[in-house]
């Protein structure tokens, strides 16, 4: 079937506000998995905002990121955290650019938190260029790979392609994916981990 294809970035208060529920359980299932990792590499993107915060009162670990949002924000925390330099990407507050790669292709790390605009049978996209190599960075440069992804992202592509569903280990949504694309998931041997409601 025809994935329906997303040309324009929403502003990232405008995406913070949409399905902020959703976001809200995603970020905290995803914070459960983090108990017993030391070294957490955070992606650009709403719901890994979400779990940031989320990480604020979780100390000693040590974060990396290329959202200076996500930075800001756990700069004052017990944390050790580091952001990749390079080009900010202004509309977004990112980092990207082939320092910004450069300089993360030298770790490893335990966990990696990647953020999607959509995610198909064909594997994980993303609106931007830009970002999207730090992305396959972490997709690279980590031991667990876990896409957090909320169900309104389910069957759309768009511009770039950042991985196949063989590439990550987990996808975390609120809700199942449908028929095709789970089978798809189940057959790529990734984990789909259902957020449950808010407590």
């Amino acid at each position: 079937p025809e994935h329906p294809l997303d040309q324009v970035e929403p502003e990232f208060d405008a995406r913070l506000r949409k399905n902020r529920d959703a976001k809200e359980r995603i970020a905290r299932a995803a914070l459960s998995l983090i108990a017993g990792q030391r070294t957490v590499a955070l992606d650009v993107g709403t719901t890994t905002f979400m779990l940031a915060r989320q990480i604020v009162d979780r100390p000693n670990l040590r974060v990396f990121t290329n959202s200076l949002r996500i930075g800001g924000l756990l700069g004052a925390s017990k944390n050790e955290v580091y952001v990749a330099g390079g080009q900010i990407r202004g509309d977004e507050m990112t980092v990207c650019g082939p320092m910004a790669v450069a300089q993360f292709e030298q770790f490893w790390f335990d966990i990696a938190f990647i953020g999607v605009s959509g995610l198909t049978e064909a594997g994980l996209f993303d609106y931007s260029m830009d970002d999207s190599e730090l992305k396959r960075v972490y997709v690279r440069r980590s031991t667990r790979k876990v896409v957090l992804c909320d169900a309104s992202k389910f069957q759309r592509m768009s511009l770039v392609q950042i991985a196949t569903l063989k590439e990550i280990d987990m996808v975390i949504s609120e809700a199942a994916p449908p028929a095709e694309l789970a089978a798809a998931l189940n057959e790529a041997d990734v984990a789909v981990h259902i957020a449950g409601a808010a407590t």
